[in-house]
This record gives structure tokens, C-alpha cells and sequence, in this order.
């Protein structure tokens, strides 16, 4: 299958043009949780997500997406669309998982956690999802950090600047963190 004939669908600016850096043609940002509409047709989720099973940079192609209580939302063949990606489960929550307790607990259930995919699965058109480990920290994420996200996906920056103040080691290796795992993405090549 051919990454022109599929809408990726990304949260933030950044994800889109990291969609767009890999060849993906038709590219939508739909915002955290998936709040924007989007288009009828074929889709698929792409971006960032947690995991405290996987390395930093590892990408997952689903062959499952489920809820936080282990129910099937969509379940198929992985849609094959990034060369060396590892077929896997992605469990759809909510909310920003910043507990590392939280996180294991996705993690019995799935490879990766994220936040569009699960509405995503729902939509008419679906056919998968392409998610990359961008935290796997088994520490408490930076909590002011992690709510310096816009819905549209957008950093707030004066929160972003005071997280940096307030845990400045905990913030500085999560956008670390952030920056290895896209640059881990950028080395696979599109199937």
C-alpha cells in the first residue's frame, strides 16, 4: 500500500511534519485527542505515544487498539506502511499518562498508549496506526510539562519555560527523550 493513498492523522504540528519528512502525502492534524474533524476516507493514526515495555524510538504498527479496560476497539492485519516497525497493540486512554505506576498498567495491556488512536479506531475508514516510543521512562513525568500542550497540540510556553524551571532534569530528558525517538523514526523507511 502506498502512503499517498491514506490520511495520516497526527496531534500536533510537529508530528504532521514529521509525517510529511517521511513521505506520508496526506497528512491531517487533528489535535490532542482527536478533537479537530476529520476527513472521511482512509486513515490511520500517527505519532508519539508511552510505553514502559518498549525502547525510546521504538515504532509500533498496530494490529490492535483496545480501551484502558482491555476491550477490542479495532483489530486487523498491521497496515505495513513503515519498514521495521513491530506489530503490536495500542491501548487508547484519555489523558496524559504521567504515573509511572499508570504506565505499567497500560502496558499489561498493550505495547503503547496514546490518545487519538482509540477514536480514531472508532471512525469508518480506519486501518491502523503507526505510534513511536517517545517516553518509556519508569519515573514520573514532568507534570507541569506535560500539560504545556495546547489541544491543538501547540506548546504553551510560558508552561513550557516554567517546567524547565520547576523540574528542569525531568523536563530536559523528556524533550530529550522527544528528539532521540523522532530521530530513530526518521532513520526507518517508508515500505
Amino acid at each position: 500500500m502506498r502512503a499517498g493513498m491514506v490520511l495520516a492523522c497526527a496531534a500536533s504540528p510537529r508530528e504532521v511534519r514529521l509525517a510529511r519528512n517521511l513521505g506520508f502525502e496526506n497528512v491531517v492534524h487533528v489535535g490532542v485527542g482527536c478533537w479537530r474533524a476529520v476527513p472521511e476516507g482512509r486513515k490511520f493514526s500517527f505519532g508519539y505515544g508511552g510505553s514502559s515495555a518498549l525502547a525510546l524510538g521504538s515504532v509500533v504498527d498496530a494490529y490492535k487498539v483496545v480501551d484502558t479496560k482491555g476491550r477490542t476497539l479495532w483489530e486487523e492485519e498491521p497496515c505495513g506502511l513503515v519498514r521495521g516497525a513491530k506489530p503490536g497493540v495500542i491501548v487508547a486512554v484519555d489523558h496524559v499518562v504521567c504515573d509511572p505506576n499508570e504506565r505499567r498498567d497500560m502496558c499489561e495491556l498493550g505495547d503503547i498508549f496514546d490518545m487519538e488512536t482509540g477514536r480514531l479506531a472508532q471512525m469508518k475508514g480506519f486501518m491502523g496506526a503507526i505510534r513511536f516510543v517517545t517516553d518509556n521512562s519508569g519515573k514520573k513525568l514532568p507534570g507541569v510539562l506535560a500539560f504545556a500542550q495546547r489541544k491543538s497540540g501547540r506548546a504553551k510556553v510560558s508552561r513550557v519555560v516554567y517546567a524547565f524551571i520547576k523540574e528542569p532534569r525531568r523536563s530536559f530528558q523528556t524533550w530529550t527523550n522527544i528528539r532521540e525517538a523522532e530521530q530513530a523514526i526518521r532513520d526507518l523507511v517508508l515500505a
